[in-house]
């Protein structure tokens, strides 16, 4: 029992130093995609929205704060898509 012990808390740090590279890792993108004066949105394999920048937001018309993992469709204007 000891050991298995032992082998799940060396799976769970192993799994917090994931995340801490996995969020490093997803601030730096959201810098250089914030940092982008072109607009820039992305979205993942369901076309749900991940990121966008403020030059995103102006030319398609949303509210850059309510994007969150919402469907494509939800967030862009009719016609734009």
């Amino acid at each position: 029992a000891e050991q298995v012990v032992k082998s799940a808390k060396a799976q769970v740090k192993e799994l917090e130093i994931e995340l801490k590279v996995a969020t490093g890792q997803r601030r730096q993108a959201q810098a250089i995609i914030y940092s982008i004066s072109d607009a820039v949105l992305v979205t993942d394999s369901f076309d749900e929205v991940l990121l966008a920048n403020d030059a995103a937001a102006r030319t398609l018309g949303f509210d850059l704060a309510a994007i969150d993992r919402k469907p494509l469709e939800q967030v862009v204007s009719d016609g734009m898509v």
